[in-house]
């Protein structure tokens, strides 16, 4: 059962009412922009760059946009419409697929563990963290 997107489309549910992707991307942009900044300010989620960190971190950055910001998709989530997002296997515009749901957390861990080994990435200049694999 599809939760995540709109019926038979490929755009996300979101809380700003885009009915198309690229509607959501220029309505989505500021929010999260805005979300940005508070970083630089430091007012971005404590932690340690564990799961439950990235996790905040996603949630922060997209709270104005998404309601299961900061959730993924191997987490059931019950939306504001009385639908129950639970989209194991969702795709991107281009037709790909994100990572299927039930790998999510293995990846997270791999991610976090990644960060850790590379010291959070705190001793790379700034043209070696945007070297880093994403």
């Amino acid at each position: 059962m599809p939760g995540y997107t709109l019926t038979g489309e490929l755009t996300l549910k979101n809380k700003l009412g885009a009915t198309s992707h690229e509607a959501l991307e220029i309505a989505g942009t500021d929010y999260v922009k805005s979300r940005l900044v508070s970083f630089t300010l430091g007012q971005e989620p404590k932690g340690n760059f564990d799961v439950a960190h990235l996790k905040a971190i996603h949630r922060h950055l997209f709270q104005d946009v998404y309601e299961w910001a900061g959730r993924t998709r191997d987490e059931r989530v019950m939306l504001s419409g009385g639908t129950a997002a639970t989209e194991p296997v969702l795709r991107k515009v281009d037709g790909n697929a994100f990572m299927p749901g039930p790998f999510i957390g293995e990846a997270l861990e791999r991610i976090v563990s990644s960060l850790r080994e590379q010291n959070y990435l705190r001793d790379l200049d700034r043209a070696e963290r945007h070297d880093q694999p994403r």
